[in-house]
Parts: C-alpha cells; structure tokens; sequence
C-alpha cells in the first residue's frame, strides 16, 4: 500500500482518497512511517491501534512533500531505471514496460528526447537573449524620450505659468477699474445725499421759526383777538409743506462667476502627441502618463462615490432608463411608468402610468418629459413636469431609439423601422410638433447633442463607427472606435461622450465596459463596471458625475475626471 501510495503520489497529484476507507471526503492527514493518506476519521482508528499508536502524523500538505521526495527514476512496476519515453501515453516506461504494454506506442530513447527538448530550449533561450537586448536598446531609447519630455514639460509649464500671471495681471487691472468706478459712483452719491441733506435742514429751520413765533404771538393775544388769530396762524402752519426725503441712487455690486472654461480656453490646453509604437521601438514621442493624460484628467478607473439600491425601496420594478431634470430631481424609467424620484433617490415625487416600457426617457428645459418605448410601440408620449400627459406621436411605421435634448426647447430622436441593418431617420421635434425629417443610411444606435447643440453625435449599428452629423442629418465626420457600436449615449459639460457599446457575441446579453470619447472622437479610456448583471441606461448629472443604471435596479454613482 505505501509503495502504490509513492507511485500516484508521484504521477497524479499525490493527494488522493484515504488509502484506509478510500473516503475522498476530510482527507487532512499523512502518515509518515506507513507512508498513507488519512481521513480524520481513520487518522482516530490508525493511532488507537497497538501497531501504530507511535506513527508520526502529519498534514496532507506536508506529506505531498514527502511523497514527492520518495520519487526516483526508477520504474515504481518492474524497479528498473527509465529507459524510453512513450509519446502516446506521455509517460516514462522501463524496457519491461516496453515489452509488456507499450510495445506498439509512439515511444523514443530518453536520450535522444533530452537531446531534442535541449535544441528546444536552447532555441527559445536564444530567441529571448535577443529580445532582452532589444528590450534594453527600448530602454534606452525610452531614457531618451523621457529627457526630452522632461526638458519639454519644464518649458511647456514655463509657459502656462507666464500665460496665467497674465490672466492674473489681466484681472488685478479690471479689478482695479472696477473698483476705481464704484469709488466714484459712491463719492457722488455721498455728494447727492450731503445736498438733500442741507435742503432738509433748511425746512426744518423754517418749520422751528414759524412754531416759535406762533407761540410768542399767541401770549400777547386777548379774548377779542384770539379767533380771528387762531384762524389765521391755522392757515399758515397748513401751508407749510414737508420736503420729501429722497432715496439716493445707490450703486450695487454684482459678484461674478469663475467661468472655468472660458479660463481654461484663453491658457491652452494639452495637444495630442502620438503614440509609442506597440513594440517599444524608437519613436519621437512619448504618449502622454493615463495618470495625467487629456485635459480633463481621466481617471484610470471609475471612483465609485455611492450605490442606491432602487428595487425594494422607492422602486418596485426594473428600471431601463434614466435621466436628470433642470431641478435636479432624476427620472427613472421603468415597464408601464416613470418615477420622478428625489436627488438621492431615497423617496418617488410622482408615479406617471405609461403605456409600454419605457426604452428611453428625456427632460427638457421647459421640465417636460418625453418617452420613447421598447421596440414594437412606434409613439413618443410627452408628460407634463407634474406627469399630465401632453401629447402622443406616432412614428409608424419607424420605432424611435434613442432621444437628444438640443440647447432649445426641442428634441431629436433617432428611429429605424426594427431591422438591424435598417436605414434611419433623424427627427426634429418641438412640444407642438414635428419638426423635420431627415433620412439617413446610417443605422442610428445612441445618440447625443453636443455641447455647443451644433450637431449629434450617433453610431452605426452597421460598422464600428461614429458619426457626426448636423442639424439636417448630413454626415459631418466618421470615427472607428470599436468593435461594436454605442446602444447608450450621453456626453459631459466638456464634450466627452460617455457610452455603453453593444456586446458583439449576440448570445451574451451582459455588457459592463463604457467607453469615454473625446469630442475629436479618440476612445480616452474603457471603463469595466462590477455589477452582476449588464448596463441598462447611464446619464451625466449637474455635478457632472456619471450615473450608471444597473439590470438590478442599483445606480451606481461614479467619478471619472479628477
């Protein structure tokens, strides 16, 4: 029993069932002078016999040691050495071996196999030696890129430093006009009081004397006289009439907002450089650190700022789509209605009854709400902010996808008549109507506005492309981003746009990756989001955070910019 415990131990994993009961369950022990694997019941039994109650015990991992220090080159059937190696059974054999079962196997001399797999080796250590010297000419070639960058950040640094102590300088003087035409609008205001103010005093000296003389007069009057001077000093003091005190015209003081952006624009902002090549070969150029690459500064991971958990509390249902209103509430679409939910998403506003899942959900400025629904209900409907309906649209026979607000009251939706290889329209519409209908060959999947509500941004469900287009629905540029193209789209304050792309395996419906594009269309980074099942809607918020919505009814909220 050891001698065959030895042998397996040697060719299989050398942990194997008890070699007492052959229980493959607690296998936890090794006895060292039986040379057995024990399960700790029998480990009880084997010391409480009068034989084996000295026998060293240890741990089964201590014995697959020891087992595997038992094993020599001696065959453990015929205790001969190794002689031949047979390549069908991918086994050593001794020559008693040969003749007994592996007579007609593909087997060859272990010397001229240890001969064989020695060029083998030898050829792949060559191979790497002259690619660890490549590696250091890289390293060396990188050493050089990196001087070059360095002295380049030092003199590029330099510069914003200089174009920001002008901006600095820029605003100390506007400061200063500034101040220097408040000072001067209050010295005349001062001027404009102190004059008032001495018109004022001056009536109250004519009130004082014209009291005081009345009342002088009135002691040296008789019976016979005081009616008729009563009267007479009645009228006169009825005509003396009160200077209206006026309001000075006083100066206010407004106080602005950064904007950032505007900032930003006048200091510059990081170009792109090309890229190293995939080999780290010799190159000019250095792609800029992920750290701080882009202007923004991308984040090479999501920064997970907190998860709501939807379903079971303020939601009963899963949730599809969601989306943001101008006051900050957010709108959560689900199957048969929408809620309106607060910021943090703890209590529902108000419940709207809807007549199908709602595939896709928009605010916009006006606080309307318009709603697109799965494929096979070809209506948009548009709520009221308090969730009256307002109207409903019919689009047949085309099913609307994907809705953009643009910078007016108005909104695109991007449709195709159910094929996936279907040619779209793009729609304009207003809360009265439609506004235009351009066809396009593009199959239209996401689509967004851009920052500047210029032109849309979609991709093509046909090809990994995407595309920009105007107003009119005229292709404008085609980028490849991917293999797959984008079924959720939104975009940040910045013009990067933020979208989930289409799982290219069609019997895989789990998607976790969101892609950030720059508004020059170059994929920046890809996101992989742990949730345990696939992305059903995201949406940049006020804050300019990334929202995501989560197959399970949680929204995950995310930072992706430092």
């Amino acid at each position: 029993m050891a001698f065959a415990s030895s042998r397996l131990g040697a060719q299989e994993a050398f942990i194997k069932p008890c070699d007492l009961c052959e229980d493959d369950e607690d296998v936890n022990w090794f006895c060292k002078d039986c040379v057995q694997n024990l399960c700790d019941r029998c480990k009880k039994i084997h010391l409480k016999t009068i034989a084996c109650k000295n026998h060293h015990i240890v741990s089964i991992l201590e014995g697959v040691a020891i087992a595997k220090k038992n094993v020599s080159n001696l065959c453990q059937d015929h205790d001969e050495l190794f002689t031949y190696f047979c390549r069908t059974c991918d086994k050593n054999i001794c020559s008693m071996c040969l003749s007994l079962i592996h007579r007609k196997h593909d087997f060859v001399d272990l010397r001229i196999l240890q001969s064989e797999l020695q060029g083998i080796l030898d050829d792949i250590l060559r191979e790497k030696r002259e690619e660890k010297i490549q590696i250091v000419k890289n390293v060396d070639s990188l050493d050089e890129c990196a001087k070059t960058c360095k002295s380049t950040l030092s003199e590029r640094c330099n510069l914003i430093d200089d174009r920001v102590e002008a901006i600095k300088k820029a605003a100390d003087e506007e400061g200063h006009k500034l101040k220097l035409s408040l000072e001067s609008t209050a010295d005349g205001t001062m001027k404009e009081v102190d004059e008032r103010k001495q018109k004022l005093e001056g009536r109250k000296n004519v009130y004082e004397g014209e009291i005081e003389l009345v009342q002088q007069e009135l002691k040296l009057q008789t019976a016979s006289t005081l009616n008729d001077y009563v009267k007479k000093s009645v009228s006169k003091l009825q005509s003396l009439k009160p200077l209206a005190c006026p309001i000075p015209r006083n100066s206010t003081f407004i106080t602005g907002k950064i904007n950032r952006e505007l900032i930003r624009d006048m200091i510059g902002k990081e170009g792109n450089m090309p890229e190293l090549s995939d080999d780290c070969g010799s190159s000019e150029s250095i792609k800029p650190s992920d750290d701080v690459k882009g202007e923004n500064g991308i984040l090479s991971e999501l920064k997970i700022l907190k998860i709501h958990n939807l379903k079971g509390e303020s939601i009963e249902r899963d949730c599809f789509c969601i989306c943001e209103s101008p006051c900050g509430n957010f709108l959560i679409g689900s199957t048969f209605y929408i809620c309106k939910v607060t910021p943090d998403f703890a209590k529902v506003l108000i419940q709207i009854s809807t007549m199908s899942t709602c595939l896709k959900i928009a605010c916009l400025f006006s606080s309307d709400i318009v709603v697109c629904y799965e494929r096979g209900t070809s209506y948009l409907e548009i709520f009221n902010s308090d969730g009256r309906k307002a109207q409903s649209i019919n689009l047949s026979p085309m099913y609307a996808y994907d809705i953009a607000v643009t910078n007016h009251d108005e909104f695109a939706v991007s449709s195709n008549n159910g094929s996936y290889l279907s040619k779209s329209s793009l729609f304009m519409f207003t809360t009265k109507g439609k506004v235009k209908d351009s066809k396009t060959d593009i199959a239209m999947g996401g689509l967004c506005m851009d920052k500047t509500g210029t032109k849309f941004w979609t991709s093509d469900k046909k090809s990994p492309y995407l595309i920009s287009l105007d107003r009119n629905g005229d292709v404008l540029r085609k980028i490849q981003i991917s293999k797959s193209y984008l079924q959720k789209m939104t975009i940040d304050r910045h013009g990067n746009i933020l979208g989930v792309p289409s799982n290219s395996n069609p019997f895989c419906t789990i998607q976790k990756e969101i892609y950030l594009i720059s508004d020059d269309g170059e994929v920046e980074r890809t996101y992989l989001v742990e949730c345990d099942k696939k992305i059903n809607d995201i949406c940049i918020d006020s804050k300019n955070r990334l929202l995501i919505l989560v197959d399970n009814g949680k929204i995950i909220v995310a930072d992706y910019l430092q």
